[in-house]
């Protein structure tokens, strides 16, 4: 092998490493008991309920000091971290609302009914979707497992008329799609929220790792719909209210009815008030540390973070999307935001008639969260102790990457050594020149074979 050569293969070699990554993540198992907190002001006791999945908005906190101490609180209490995060209206009291609202032409839409002080975002933006980004790369930064989009349903309301155009389905599942892609691409998890319409047409199991289902109680067969979730062994965290609150969320008829409703269903179901604060019941009988020994799942299915939803009925989905990441200001948040929007899915039925497609499946880089695992035991772990707004990509590409060129690096190392011991070896043996006369190096006898007797050419004498 030439320099040449091994050069070539070593950069190849680097190139490989670098270039063949794949981030990883951990999502949750069926059975798993989980909280959901999404009011509070100071960084909350997460060790009571003592449940294995927490979810919550980290940047309900005021502080990045406070941040760092709640996710250090969930980590040594080793919950597994869902994080809420807006991604279809904006709340004009978040810190960075003003990235939002500074973007001309404007990306904010019309009022959300019954959520004063939130309006509808343009999900088919670009300059929405690099800072919907921004956002995620906070949640990696804190250290969260998972994400929990909000207000995927927006294409049910009037958006933009009759100013301009309204969303549309196609608009949403293209989101949902890009979403899905973006939050695995940087080592999280990600979960449904509500849409139970659009579950079994649309193949949502197979790009969402969780559902999490606002109130499928109170409508009839609303439950059934994320019934392809259980198949494939992921989870449905399913939560039912008590109080109407200023959301307008439904009451339920009796704690009784619910719960049998969601455990019917293989559901993780709670009880909650519409503000999402510190009521907590179970629906479920879970072990004193929060886990399901009953828990009855099919085998997981796993799919590709790369799969795309499709839909026949409409025009090509497609996400040229320019993610460049869009700055953000200190993480503030002094303002109340459940972040909860109890909304009836069936809103959304009717919507849409058109023939759909299924997603493509394959093998996918996931990892399941079970009893005996714990928070830190993801592939590539984030770091839970970043302040940074600014969260430049995927801690778990860029570490995997690293991995990769170190690889690289070895393998440059070890083609170079073959290359210099096979120089060596060579300038030991004989040379022939053109006229076929062996050429022996000063002071070299010439090389014999198994036999021990000189090897000439036809015909030559050795040359000493």
């Amino acid at each position: 092998m030439g320099a040449t050569s091994a050069l070539a293969l070593a950069a190849v070699a680097v190139l490989y490493g670098v270039t063949n990554v794949e981030a990883t993540w951990t999502r949750p198992q069926v059975g798993m008991a989980w909280e959901w907190r999404l009011t509070f002001s100071t960084v909350p006791d997460v060790s009571t309920p003592n449940v294995p999945v927490w979810d919550l908005d980290p940047e309900q906190l005021s502080s990045t000091s406070d941040i760092t101490a709640l996710m250090n609180a969930l980590h040594a209490n080793n919950r597994y971290v869902i994080c809420y995060v807006n991604v279809g209206s904006l709340d004009t009291g978040k810190s960075d609302a003003n990235l939002f609202t500074a973007v001309k032409p404007t990306i904010v839409g019309n009022a959300y009914p019954g959520w004063p002080g939130e309006f509808f975002l343009d999900i088919r933006r670009d300059e929405t979707r690099a800072l919907i980004k921004t956002r995620f790369e906070r949640m990696a930064s804190y250290g969260c497992h998972a994400v929990e989009p909000d207000n995927l349903d927006s294409y049910t309301y009037p958006t933009f008329a009759p100013s301009g155009t309204d969303l549309k389905l196609a608009d949403a599942i293209d989101y949902m799609n890009w979403i899905s892609t973006t939050v695995h691409d940087l080592g999280m998890a990600v979960g449904l929220k509500n849409t139970g319409d659009l579950v079994q047409t649309y193949k949502l199991a197979s790009i969402f790792d969780f559902a999490v289902v606002e109130s499928c109680a109170e409508y009839s067969g609303d439950c059934a719909q994320y019934n392809p979730f259980i198949q494939a062994g992921k989870p449905v965290f399913a939560a039912e209210y008590t109080t109407k609150g200023d959301g307008g969320c439904p009451v339920i008829k009796s704690v009784a009815t619910a719960c049998a409703a969601t455990n019917a269903a293989n559901f993780e179901g709670i009880i909650k008030t519409c503000d999402v604060g510190t009521e907590y019941q179970t629906c479920q009988t879970y072990d004193s540390n929060g886990y399901r020994a009953g828990a009855t799942a099919a085998p997981p299915i796993e799919f590709s973070n790369s799969s795309s939803l499709t839909n026949a009925g409409a025009s090509e989905f497609s996400n040229t999307s320019s993610l460049a990441n869009a700055g953000a200001s200190e993480l503030s948040n002094t303002s109340s935001d459940t972040g909860s929007h109890a909304t009836s899915d069936t809103l959304a039925n009717a919507r849409w008639s058109g023939s759909r497609s299924s997603a493509s499946t394959s093998v996918s880089p996931e990892h399941v969260f079970t009893s005996s695992t714990t928070c830190f035991n993801k592939v590539a772990t984030l770091s839970n102790n970043s302040n940074s707004s600014a969260f430049a990509g995927s801690s778990a590409t860029v570490i995997t990457a690293v991995v990769g060129a170190v690889i690289g690096i070895i393998g440059t190392m070890l083609a170079f050594q073959v290359w210099i011991r096979r120089r060596d070896a060579r300038a030991k043996q004989p040379v022939y020149n053109p006229g076929q006369q062996p050429m022996y190096n000063t002071g070299q006898q010439p090389v014999y074979n198994m036999g021990q007797q000189p090897v000439y050419n036809t015909g030559q004498l050795a040359a000493v």
